[in-house]
């Protein structure tokens, strides 16, 4: 995965160029809306678009904790499949369940205002999620973390209170970094694919 942004701060001006790429290749041409317009330099329409990724985290199916760059390629993701599912569609049958209609003179800049909540209605209905179902898995979601968080801290405290002295539990930090690493690629073996 590229990496889009310095530090999960702002996204670098080429993300623009990627975005740009997406919208016009996916939206424009086939679904007929405005192409790309850019407003401004690349380096201000990055800090923009990096404030609208996190305004809309929840529509982009992260947190106010989640990296910019996964919610950055969610977005990607996200207009990648709402188009497809548009195109099988048709924006004007669609449009009647939205609650804000869309326009074929909307460019990218009027779709993404206020919010991105169109979007996701209609991944969520390209993929077969509801938006009930998809804030079910979502608190799911938070519930199986949460119990993580207090297995983590049962052991943490297991440590402090039964190994005294500080050699002892550095020596077991070569143990917890391996039982780590080997969490991590079970997490990126279970991770959902695009």
């Amino acid at each position: 995965m590229p990496t889009w942004t310095d530090d999960d701060n702002i996204l670098f001006p080429w993300a623009i160029d990627e975005l740009e790429s997406t919208w016009n290749t996916y939206w424009a041409k086939p679904l007929r809306f405005r192409i790309w317009i850019a407003k401004g330099s690349k380096r201000q329409e990055a800090i923009r678009l990096t404030y609208l990724l996190r305004d809309n985290a929840r529509w982009l199916n992260g947190s106010a904790r989640t990296p910019v760059d996964l919610l950055f390629e969610e977005l990607l993701g996200q207009l990648v499949v709402a188009s497809a599912y548009l195109q099988r569609e048709g924006v004007e049958e669609f449009n009647e369940g939205l609650d804000r209609p869309m326009q074929r003179t909307m460019g990218w800049h009027a779709f993404s205002r206020p919010d991105l909540k169109n979007l996701h209605c209609i991944w969520s209905q390209a993929t077969g999620q509801a938006p009930e179902a998809d804030r079910e898995r979502r608190i799911a979601k938070a519930k199986a973390l949460k119990r993580w968080k207090a297995a983590w801290s049962d052991v943490e405290r297991m440590a402090a209170y039964r190994l005294r002295d500080p050699e002892r539990i550095e020596a077991l930090l070569p143990t917890v970094q391996q039982c780590l690493a080997e969490l991590e690629d079970a997490i990126e073996a279970e991770a959902d694919s695009w």
